[in-house]
């Protein structure tokens, strides 16, 4: 887009252009910030459409962010709003997305629904510019679902069918996992190159991080453990929790592989807390048999009480937490007051509290 196109556009759509590209040059406290204003602005002036078209950009932030109970619920909401303005073609993308979460969260169920309601969605209504996303969303969320049933292989040639930028990006590190997994190396070498290219252009710590781990993953003995403590460093600097939990594992997994099982437990028992606190529950399985393979039993933790709460659930325990009334919260969710008291009554039963105030003390996102 050149400069005479963007005094062409509106200041929404410049906020809109900019958080899109904050997520495409890897600024994720930018992409968030930026996506949370466009969709903020739609709710306060009450532009169902553009909070369809903002909520999946914000999504796919959190998502990257680690902030997946956020995402899930807003993903959610513009499945619902899209569902009751009778724009089916809208709910698509967010279904691709609570399809992604789902995998990644091992819930098989939700992600055999939405796989099946994504597909439908994309085979029954044009989708436009979208539908390659929406297919490759789902595509990467069917990789995901045989990568942690152990099937490397079909994981690794379901990504290479990815041809949405912005998919391929955020599939990179599992790219590169299920092609070394099963053997293709070569494969692996092919994910890992633009990520070099990016993070040697950008210097972005999380895209440091991702080459180290690559670079690991296809390295042996001393190189291999050098790479991993480089990628743990990067991590230190950036904000993706779930990309450091998983080379926290992979670097646990490779001592414990070299019989170093004393020194594989602090990171196997650091990468158990993060996909605890995130709900990531096939690598909190994955996590547990590490350190039972090195001799320590790690006890099961109760997970997050925020994982028991509905989307809608979260989303009005979200607005409430910010200190909102009640009547402010139905206006942004375009809801009526007596439906947010309802669900907010549901939060706090869930939740074992009773005030607002104990909401605002807790991990809502």
């Amino acid at each position: 887009m050149n400069l005479q196109d963007l005094k062409k556009k509106k200041p929404p759509e410049l906020l809109a252009f900019a958080g899109h590209h904050a997520f495409v040059v890897g600024d994720d406290e930018a992409a968030i910030r930026l996506n949370a204003q466009v969709v903020g602005r739609a709710r306060a002036t009450g532009q169902v459409n553009e909070l369809l078209f903002g909520l999946p950009r914000l999504v796919v932030a959190e998502l990257s962010a680690g902030r997946w109970t956020a995402a899930a619920a807003e993903a959610a909401e513009a499945v619902g709003l899209a569902r009751e303005i009778g724009q089916p073609a809208l709910a698509a993308l967010p279904t691709a997305w609570l399809c992604l979460l789902a995998a990644l969260r091992g819930d098989s169920d939700g992600f055999w629904s939405r796989a099946a309601e994504a597909d439908h969605l994309a085979d029954t209504h044009p989708l436009g510019v979208a539908d390659g996303t929406v297919r490759d969303v789902v595509r990467w969320a069917r990789a995901v679902h045989k990568a942690t049933m152990a099937r490397p292989a079909t994981a690794a040639s379901l990504l290479g069918q990815l041809s949405d930028p912005v998919v391929v990006d955020m599939a990179t590190l599992d790219g590169m996992e299920s092609a070394v997994l099963a053997g293709r190396h070569e494969e692996a070498r092919r994910w890992l190159a633009p990520v070099e290219a990016f993070a040697a252009a950008t210097g972005a710590a999380w895209s440091r991080a991702r080459a180290a781990h690559g670079r690991a993953l296809l390295s042996l003995g001393e190189v291999a453990e050098a790479y991993f403590e480089e990628a743990l460093s990067h991590h230190e600097r950036a904000q993706r929790p779930f990309e450091r939990a998983r080379t926290l594992l992979a670097y646990g997994e490779f001592l414990r592989r070299a019989r170093r099982r004393g020194t594989a437990r602090a990171p196997l028992e650091s990468a158990l807390d993060a996909f605890e606190s995130l709900g990531a529950s096939p690598w909190t399985e994955r996590a547990r048999m590490e350190l039972r393979a090195c001799g320590q039993t790690a006890r099961s933790r109760d997970p997050s009480t925020v994982l028991k709460l509905t989307a809608q659930e979260v989303q009005v325990a979200r607005f409430v937490a910010r200190g909102l009334p009640t009547r402010e919260v139905a206006t942004q969710m375009f809801l009526s007051p007596r439906t947010i008291d309802y669900h907010l009554r549901n939060v706090f039963t869930k939740l074992g509290i009773s005030s607002r105030a104990e909401l605002a003390g807790l991990p809502l996102d």
